[in-house]
């Protein structure tokens, strides 16, 4: 069985992302999206594989954690027995480098004006 969810699980803030995706699997105490086997209770699979995916990553994402472990290091894929829960919390680099220049940028412009205008006010002082 296979299924795709149109909905967004992540939320973003900055170049920090976070994606918790829900529960898949055959357990006894949640409800679950896949459902138990077609031929009722008296006849359940032997085994239950499940797999989830919540897409690619880009080459230079750096992924701080993911539970349980990520199957590759190039998307965000989960594999496993019975039921998955997965979560991530991954970096876009490229947003992080960009953050970090502008706020060196701004912290310099700051510093360049306040020294101006306490120049300023020590020339109108004198």
């Amino acid at each position: 069985m296979g299924g795709t969810i149109e909905q967004s699980f992540e939320t973003s803030s900055g170049a920090t992302h976070d994606l918790q995706l829900p529960l898949v699997g055959d357990t006894d105490t949640t409800n679950v999206i896949v459902p138990k086997s077609p031929l009722g209770p008296l006849f359940p699979p032997l085994v239950v594989r499940v797999a989830e995916s919540g897409g690619s990553l880009p080459l230079a994402d750096r992924v701080e954690v993911a539970r349980p472990s990520l199957t590759g290091s190039g998307s965000l894929s989960w594999a496993g027995q019975q039921y998955l829960f997965p979560s991530a919390l991954w970096t876009d680099t490229a947003a992080e480098s960009r953050n970090q220049f502008l706020l060196l940028a701004i912290g310099a412009a700051l510093g360049v004006l306040g020294s101006l205008i306490a120049s300023a006010v020590f020339e109108f002082l004198r």
